[in-house]
């Protein structure tokens, strides 16, 4: 009898078995910051025009020549950054084309130094969600649905709102929603704030591309 109070003691301190644990509710809404410098403005029209275009050409000069893209490099230069996205062959079917279009779709933010980063969410995220655990569900209404599969049940719909993660590269994602409740939401919609982002800073009077880097 003594032991079953104790459980039962328990099992009212810590709720029910596979309960999940809420946490405070967050989102980030898109920002668009870009607007603020107009030389900067003007310089990613021309690169976005670049990246659409997927001309290497004139991508090239718009980037810092001891560009950033990859931790574990030996040197940080225009280079390395070619080799890193295989354009020296083929340079139109070099991933970099699709990875940095969506970056620079996706918000950018004016920091204090003067500079920019893309995407928004990179520089915003909250110092309280770890960027390990946590992904940001990019998008309005999307459908949080109780099983990983189109037609389930509808947990809830969620706007550009922080969830809990588990590390997956399946077409659905599970995901935990601050009020505890689990659930899943398919990936595209799903973005890490250290997946991949440009950082961009003005040298001698000309915009460029400093970063472009994932993890950290």
């Amino acid at each position: 009898m003594k032991r079953a109070l104790v459980l039962l003691g328990l099992l009212l301190l810590t709720g029910p078995a596979g309960a999940a644990e809420k946490f405070k509710e967050a989102t980030l809404p898109p920002v668009h910051e870009e607007g603020k410098d107009k030389e900067f403005a003007a310089y990613l029209t021309k690169l976005k025009a670049a990246v659409g275009e997927k001309d290497r050409a004139k991508l090239l000069p718009l980037l810092s020549k001891q560009i950033k893209s990859s931790f574990g490099a030996e040197e940080d230069s225009l280079a390395a950054f070619r080799k890193e996205w295989k354009l020296n062959e083929q340079p139109q079917k070099s991933r970099l084309w699709q990875e940095l279009a969506r970056v620079l779709a996706e918000g950018i933010t004016r920091e204090a130094d003067g500079s920019f980063n893309a995407p928004y969410y990179f520089s915003r995220w909250p110092n309280d969600f770890s960027a390990y655990e946590t992904s940001l569900i990019y998008g309005e209404n999307v459908p949080v649905l109780a099983q990983a599969r189109a037609g389930a049940p509808l947990v809830r719909k969620a706007s550009y709102l922080i969830v809990k993660t588990e590390f997956s590269e399946e077409p659905w994602r599970k995901v935990q929603l601050p009020s505890g409740k689990e659930g899943f939401v398919e990936g595209k919609y799903l973005r890490s704030p250290i997946g991949y982002r440009a950082i961009f800073a003005q040298k001698n009077k000309e915009w460029q591309m400093t970063h472009f880097i994932a993890g950290d």
